[in-house]
Formats: C-alpha cells, structure tokens, sequence
C-alpha cells in the first residue's frame, strides 16, 4: 500500500523460506517484481507455484499481472490509438487496443473507461471481446481493488439495464 515494492519484495521472500508453498507469499512476491520491472524474476517467482494450486485466485491474480505486464507500454501506440478512437469512435479494437496500451502505462482508470465505452457502444461485438478484456484487468488488479469493484459496478449497470 506504501509502493514499497523492493521492502514487500524482502517480506514475501523471507516469507517463502519459511514456507516455500506459500500462495499469498508466491503471488505478492510475484507482484512486487513486476512493479519493479523484474518480469524475469516475476516469472521465477510464478514457477515456484505448486501444481495442485495453478488454479488459486491469487495464482490466477498474479499470473494474469504478469501476462499484462509483458505487453510494455508505449506512448506513441497510446497517441495513435487515441486519435484512431477520435477518429472513429465505433473502432471497437482500437478501444480494446487503447485500454491495453493504456493499463500497460498504469492509467487503469483510463483504460477501464475505454472499455466501458466500448460495451456501452456495442457489447457483443467480437463475442464481448471488452467485458473479457475487463474481467482480465479485474482478475490482474485483484476483484477487491477498488477500480476492480467500481468497474464490476460500472459493467453491472451496463448489462443489466
């Protein structure tokens, strides 16, 4: 909560010698490091999962973090795409595309936005490719984040009214 990402990083690790198939301390140490921009080490940190746990919401958490994170930010394809969604705001993949751009740089709110525009517009195009792209943003942020609780929120409304 402090963005003491390299001090947690100490924590969950001394964590992890004392028991080496700690889930909560797999996945937060597999989080620090992708705040620190050690997505080698992150990956490290994944394997260490016991297999029987693949499936634990943290696991999925952390796992999810790590795929997002591997598409790296870049803010000419965030200008491009931005005028592109300017240009035509019914362009359904440069939204989807703009959101991951966006969430790749840390604007999550942003990001969330395009999304929820994109549904708004159209939810079933591309088989409600931005619901899905939005429960995979809720499944890396963790569900208890609040941007992931008010996006649920935000969805739900859409959905269902």
């Amino acid at each position: 909560a402090a963005d003491d990402h390299a001090g947690a990083g100490q924590l969950f690790a001394q964590a992890l010698g004392r028991n080496r198939e700690h889930i909560g301390a797999i996945a937060g140490l597999v989080k620090c490091q992708i705040a620190l921009g050690d997505l080698e080490g992150a990956a490290e940190a994944l394997a260490l999962t016991p297999e029987e746990k693949e499936n634990d919401p943290e696991i999925v958490s952390a796992r999810t973090a790590l795929e997002l994170a591997a598409a790296p930010a870049d803010d000419g394809e965030i200008k491009r795409l931005s005028a592109a969604v300017e240009a035509n705001g019914g362009d359904h993949q440069a939204r989807i595309d703009l959101a991951l751009a966006l969430n790749a740089a840390g604007n999550r709110e942003d990001a969330l936005d395009q999304l929820i525009a994109s549904i708004r517009l159209d939810r079933e195009w591309n088989e409600e490719a931005a619901r899905k792209q939005m429960l995979q943003f809720f499944e890396a942020w963790g569900f208890a984040d609040p941007l992931s609780v008010s996006g649920r929120r935000q969805l739900s409304t859409l959905l269902f009214s």
